[in-house]
């Protein structure tokens, strides 16, 4: 049984579920997953696209490398279509059988496998706040977020992701990148077709995706821009929106490959501190005062 806390996430519309282990847990699993990475590692079994939970790999690499290919297209004179997809809570969505059986693809042991999905089977969990606890509930699929070995099963699974599209892959963890460059009509049609297979690959591991949430962004600097021939393209028959602008980790992308707008966003952050800490100063600076006095 695992207490979880609810973390909010960036903007507090939503919480993430953070398991709390005990330390002799903690050392259990790091012992266990540094084993698995080694062995991943070593047989190089790690698809190249995968930058999430991995050592020597970076959100900063993944950006570094996007980018550079985005401005390689442009130096060409040519146009890239890129696709930002957006998960929905992915690392509870995963069923564990699926997770087991990609252990097993990747070739873990039977020793460990069986280890692994003991670890999964029969979870149960219950949510702690401020005390106060609520009934236990059963965890019937997901990795547990928090843990060490969560990460490592998730990489796993999503690892041959890659391999079954046409068009380039870029992921962290559960942040997809889907990119082609585009000549004609015909690499529309094939991009899209990647995202109708993508659907498919999600319906099978039992990850979702919000097309309404995901971006559609062109790298150009062409007046006259290829057509798309349906317009936009979509994810399971829901249109997905095509922007000027998109964020990828943290990082505003532009489809002229300027950075006007992750400096407008960057100023905007600064000076937002700058004026809280302001505020906290006034107050703290009036808490002091008044002591004196």
């Amino acid at each position: 049984m695992t207490d979880v806390v609810a973390v909010p996430k960036k903007g507090g519309s939503a919480f993430r579920p953070i398991s709390l282990l005990p330390p002799l847990s903690e050392l259990f699993e790091k012992i266990l997953a540094d084993h698995v990475t080694h062995f991943l590692d070593s047989n190089k079994l790690y698809s190249d696209s995968q930058f999430g939970f991995r050592r020597q790999r970076s959100t900063e690499m993944q950006l570094l490398q996007m980018c550079h290919q985005f401005s390689q297209v442009l130096l060409e004179r040519k146009e890239a279509d890129v696709i930002f997809l957006d998960c929905t809570k992915a690392f509870d969505r995963l069923p564990h059988d699926v997770v087991v059986t990609s252990l097993q693809k990747h070739g873990v042991d039977e020793h460990l496998l069986a280890l692994f999905s003991d670890y999964l089977k029969d979870r149960n969990q219950r949510v702690m706040v401020d005390g106060f606890f609520s009934e236990e509930i059963a965890v019937k699929s997901g990795v547990p977020q928090g843990s060490i070995l969560g990460p490592t099963f998730f990489t796993v699974e999503v690892n041959g992701l890659s391999g079954a599209f046409e068009s380039r892959v870029l992921q962290y963890a559960d942040d997809i990148v889907l990119y082609r460059k585009v000549s004609g009509e015909e690499d529309c049609h094939a991009l899209q077709e990647d995202l109708n297979n993508l659907a498919k690959w999600c319906s099978e591991v039992g990850l979702e995706i919000k097309p309404q949430k995901s971006q559609h962004l062109r790298i150009s600097n062409k007046i006259k821009k290829t057509a798309i021939p349906a317009g936009n393209y979509s994810f399971n028959a829901v249109l997905i929106p095509t922007e000027a602008e998109a964020e990828c980790l943290g990082v505003t992308i532009a489809s002229r490959m300027d950075w006007a707008g992750q400096v407008d966003k960057l100023t905007k952050d600064t000076m937002q501190t700058s004026r809280n800490t302001g505020n906290i100063s006034a107050r703290l600076g009036g808490i002091l005062h008044g002591k004196e006095d």
